[in-house]
């Protein structure tokens, strides 16, 4: 089996990660999916993100979002996203991952999945 890339992007929305994702796929002779948060939380249904369960987002005295704290549900759903980028890898398929990295038990499922 051939050795695989993996690409990550991240950072908060709407700073180009996406843009970019599709420019590295233009410059690559190699094709490289193109997969992250938002291909999967586009597909699901829209009464799980007013379930409590889901995060506990910290909004500041501005109105502005201070903080998210995933519940189990969520957390299960972004560590599932790392398991399912890692089938394609290990099947030797090139990966840029889109994502915004902000909770530490997903960054370390990452890790360790990927690695």
């Amino acid at each position: 089996m051939r050795s695989a890339d993996i690409v990550i992007l991240n950072g908060t929305s709407s700073v180009g990660k996406t843009t970019i994702a599709w420019e590295i796929q233009s410059l690559c002779d190699e094709p490289f999916l193109h997969s992250g948060i938002d291909h999967f939380l586009h597909n699901m249904p829209r009464r799980v993100f007013d379930d409590k369960r889901w995060c506990d987002m910290d909004i500041d005295e501005q109105g502005r979002l201070a903080g998210v704290t995933l519940g189990p549900p969520a957390r299960r759903f972004f560590c599932a996203i790392y398991d399912a980028i890692a089938v394609f890898v290990r099947a030797g398929t090139s990966v840029i991952v889109d994502d915004v990295l902000y909770d530490r038990g997903v960054v370390a499922h990452m890790v360790k999945t990927l690695a």
